[in-house]
């Protein structure tokens, strides 16, 4: 089983040589057969840069960029539309989620009946340091897509999202939010398919340096854009 990992990438100059090594050393010792690709979006410090360095040294490790910042889901979407593996896997570079789930998240699709597998800070057996503000809004906005979309998920957040090839190919056809609302209109999309969702539990710290979201004004971006979401209409 083949893994594509993709990091999204926006002015993550401090972090991203260190953090990508650490995966990637990670999935050498487990003897992943894989790829890495980065993400970046229209970043305007030396993120480019240090990613272009990377994909020279390591041949795993290829890259997209965009001359404009586009949002999250368009850097996520680009990245993902440029793998080959069998399993497509999104995972923030800030690595506030412990990116040691990777090998059971691999071990589920080989052994369970799913097609997508999502990381839940909100299940009992999950092990999250957060902001409490942060997680007020998070749980929040969960319980708010969780009315607007009838669905049963419990985080539509975390950034660790596993998904089969031929499953994304399908889902990614009716995305029509690519910011920060794309992680849920993807969920949505795969839901209204039919596809089966499994949450697990995920580990970790979030800072309030982990994520380029401003808290108040995304916030309210998201709640209109979900509002506009619980509209649409997938074709099956």
């Amino acid at each position: 089983m083949d893994l594509s990992l993709v990091f999204p990438i926006y002015n993550e100059e401090d972090v991203i040589e260190d953090n990508v090594l650490k995966v990637y050393n990670y999935l050498k010792e487990n003897k992943i057969f894989f790829e890495i690709i980065l993400s970046d979006d229209g970043s305007t410090d030396t993120s480019l840069v240090i990613i272009k360095k990377l994909c020279k040294k390591y041949p795993q490790m290829s890259y997209v960029t965009e001359p404009q910042n586009k949002g999250k889901g368009y850097a996520l979407t680009e990245g993902l539309r440029k793998t080959k593996g069998d399993i497509l896997l999104c995972l923030d570079v800030d690595l506030d989620i412990d990116f040691r789930l990777i090998v059971p998240t691999l071990n589920i699709f080989k052994k369970e009946n799913v097609d997508v597998v999502i990381g839940s800070k909100f299940l009992g057996s999950s092990e999250m340091k957060y902001p409490t503000l942060r997680f007020l809004l998070s749980s929040t906005y969960s319980s708010l897509a969780r009315t607007f979309l009838g669905m049963k998920i419990l985080d539509f957040q975390v950034g660790f999202k596993a998904f089969k090839r031929e499953v994304f190919k399908e889902i990614i056809k009716q995305v029509t939010f690519f910011g920060w609302t794309w992680d849920t209109d993807v969920l949505f999309v795969a839901d209204r398919l039919g596809y089966k969702i499994k949450e697990i539990p995920v580990r970790g710290e979030l800072s309030y340096r982990s994520s380029s979201l401003n808290l108040f004004k995304d916030s309210f971006v998201m709640l209109g854009d979900l509002f506009r979401l619980s509209r649409k209409r997938v074709k099956k």
